[in-house]
């Protein structure tokens, strides 16, 4: 069976306490429109009825009004919230219906009873109806759109019962010219537009229905997507959770780019955690990782792996820029500067964090089955920065940046690295040593390791 609401949908508490503090806004605002409308039809009461009349009407305004403070106050602060807005709703339309059908006792003149039934105050009953679907809530609508049915049909029983009201059924009519004859007795109720009038309630109310339940049903998937957008990017880069949310085929086909590639080791972990327990070791792990992946995510990099105690991390996944070099020189400082924050508040964990960047042509798509897919970053660039990374406790150093990111950051980055590189006291290293390159490769060397 399909639904005229579209798939079903279950809310979430999430949902349901946005949707509550919701209704609370729009109950003051709602509270804040009656007041405002009370000023204008007191004003206005004032200008077509003769003193005293219109305080009579004066009255049921402020009824009303303190009736939308009840609202006000029972959606704040109530815990019984379900029968008492049912009775305030139920007041409302009571109060509207009362002050339509009694004559006003300080007037001298009064209107015939059908014609109570035809000066417009029929209109605020849609009013009623709007600002209470305005709540988001069905079963308040759908209790409001039969509160202002109930009380309309009892409006018009009760003026059927008035001495002297004629309807089609007291004097039938055969033709147009005698329908317009009894529209011109003041004391006949065309049942026809009585009719008319309660199926517009029901249609007003049934659309009311449908609008409040799909907006809280667009709500609830616009939840639900964030929800898997932030569980998306629990596992992923938030650039890689961006393009699996936003395309069709993200990354389908493998190619050649661009990238920085930073590999980060926490030197001195392995051996403190032979000594303690699990929860501590994996406490302690995640709360480091947390710093160190703050950082790729705060430079724009993509987090491609955990390893152990390290990380790997690329700068031009998926999509290459002109910062990307930059990036990488910029997330290997922020990360040094994490972890050594962190070392203050646990000086009894002995560890150095060890960073390697390179800059290079890499190989970037999906490897894996057909139901399980992992984003990959291949190549010497990938190899070379990891060596670099294994290379900086023979040199002596924290942070091991090759002069080829240096060299591409310089001329593309916005940011001075030059003087960024100076202010962080680094030294050119010639002529490292790595495996699988047998001319050497030159490094910026950042942190000199205690001797």
């Amino acid at each position: 069976m399909i639904s005229i609401f579209g798939p079903r949908v279950l809310e979430t508490e999430r949902v349901r306490e946005a949707f509550a503090d919701d209704e609370r806004a729009w109950e003051r605002i709602g509270f804040g429109a009656r007041l405002l409308t009370g000023v204008v039809v007191t004003g206005w009461l004032f200008s077509i009825f003769d003193w005293p009349a219109a305080l009579y009407y004066t009255a049921f305004v402020l009824i009303l009004v303190l009736i939308g403070y009840g609202h006000i106050r029972v959606t704040a602060l109530h815990k019984r919230r379900v029968p008492l807005r049912a009775l305030l709703i139920a007041m409302d339309f009571a109060v509207l219906t009362i002050a339509i059908l009694f004559s006003n006792p300080l007037a001298d003149w009064e209107l015939p009873a059908r014609m109570r039934l035809e000066i417009g105050t029929f209109d605020f009953y849609f009013v009623l109806l709007v600002s209470i679907g305005l709540t988001y809530s069905a079963l308040r609508v759908f209790w409001a759109g039969l509160m202002a049915a109930a009380c309309w049909s009892a409006a018009v029983c009760w003026v059927l019962q008035r001495p002297g009201v004629k309807t089609m059924f007291d004097h039938p009519m055969s033709s147009g010219s005698e329908w317009v004859q009894m529209r011109a007795d003041p004391m006949f109720v065309d049942l026809g537009v009585v009719l008319e009038q309660l199926i517009i309630i029901a249609l007003v109310t049934a659309f009311l229905i449908v609008a409040v339940t799909r907006a809280r049903r667009l709500v609830q998937r616009q939840v639900d997507n964030d929800r898997k957008r932030q569980n998306l990017a629990r596992y992923l880069s938030p650039l890689i959770a961006e393009r699996l949310e936003d395309r069709d085929n993200p990354l389908a086909e493998p190619d050649e780019q661009p990238a920085a590639i930073l590999f980060a080791d926490l030197r001195g972990f392995t051996s403190w955690a032979a000594a303690h327990e699990p929860p501590e070791v994996f406490g302690t792990l995640s709360e480091l990782m947390a710093l160190l992946t703050r950082d790729v995510f705060a430079n724009r990099g993509t987090l491609d792996k955990y390893a152990g105690d390290g990380v790997m991390a690329s700068f031009g996944t998926p999509d290459v820029t002109d910062e990307d070099s930059g990036d990488a020189i910029r997330c290997a400082l922020s990360m040094q500067a994490s972890v050594a924050r962190w070392r203050q508040d646990h000086p009894d964990i002995d560890l150095e964090l060890m960073i390697g960047v390179h800059f290079g042509t890499v190989m970037v798509g999906n490897i894996g089955a057909a139901d399980r897919f992992e984003f990959a970053v291949l190549g010497d660039t990938v190899n070379i920065a990891a060596r670099l990374e294994s290379e900086t406790r023979n040199a002596g150093y924290r942070i091991l940046i090759s002069e080829a990111t240096v060299n591409n950051a310089r001329e593309k980055s916005a940011d001075d690295i030059a003087g960024m590189l100076l202010e962080a006291r680094s030294v050119l290293l010639e002529g490292i040593r790595l495996k699988g390159v047998p001319e050497g490769i030159n490094a910026y060397a950042i942190g000199k390791l205690p001797s």
